[in-house]
């Protein structure tokens, strides 16, 4: 699976920390699209985690979520290590 669309899904915090996971074990996964699905700090912050695994993922699409000031920061630490 190089390309996933979730987007405009109700995902919210709670889908988020569910799908995370498996979403992490999508090694060729080279877009990933979550955009308008209700994440906040919570869901993003459980994402942010699990990308380091995402090692061909070239766009990440989180715009319409409440992600936060602290949500990009999490998300920045993640794929600059």
């Amino acid at each position: 699976l190089y390309h996933l669309n979730l987007s405009s899904n109700e995902i919210k915090d709670e889908g988020m920390q569910a799908l995370s996971p498996y979403i992490s074990n999508l090694y060729y996964l080279n877009e990933l699209y979550l955009y308008s699905n209700g994440i906040g700090q919570e869901g993003i912050g459980t994402l942010s985690q699990n990308l380091y695994k995402l090692i061909n993922l070239r766009h990440l699409s989180l715009g319409a979520n409440s992600i936060g000031i602290e949500g990009i920061k999490m998300l920045h630490l993640s794929i600059s290590n």
